[in-house]
């Protein structure tokens, strides 16, 4: 049903575009909306809806670094090669990772007690993997040793 005798002219969903065109708002026929904010390097900065949920979000070259909500916030971390390091939230819980030269995650831990590690090899296969609960695969090539005198 309309809302009001407006309603039969609108063209359901709106959009409005900022000059980029980059949506800043887009609404729906059953009243459904939400709008959008960016930094100046077009990362999405803010977002509300018609609920009243809100996000907040703040970047550094093109990387996430805060994320904050009604529910709490997220943090991260980035070595230099671009690879998220560590990540925390709002009710204490941590992240942390390492990589190796060709950016594949060789360990990670995280607050509660919970790790993995891995090993590649040069086609950046898994050829090895262990985790606290004390799974183990090992795939990495066995040599024999030879008996030299």
């Amino acid at each position: 049903m309309f809302r009001f005798i407006t309603d039969l002219f609108i063209k359901y969903p709106i959009i409005k575009r900022d000059i980029y065109g980059k949506i800043v708002f887009r609404e729906t026929s059953r009243g459904v909306w939400v709008k959008y904010e960016y930094d100046y390097k077009y990362n999405e900065t803010y977002t509300e809806d018609h609920t009243g949920h809100w996000v907040k979000q703040e970047w550094d070259n093109g990387k996430l670094i805060c994320r904050e909500t009604q529910d709490g916030w997220n943090k991260y971390a980035y070595d230099s090669r671009g690879n998220e390091v560590y990540r925390e939230n709002s009710d204490g819980w941590w992240w942390k990772a390492e990589y190796d030269e060709q950016g594949n995650r060789i360990y990670h831990i995280n607050s509660d007690g919970h790790w993995v590690k891995r090993k590649y090899n040069s086609d950046n296969e898994v050829v090895y993997y262990q985790n606290d609960s004390g799974y183990q695969n090992d795939s990495r090539p066995k040599y024999k040793l030879l008996n030299c005198k």
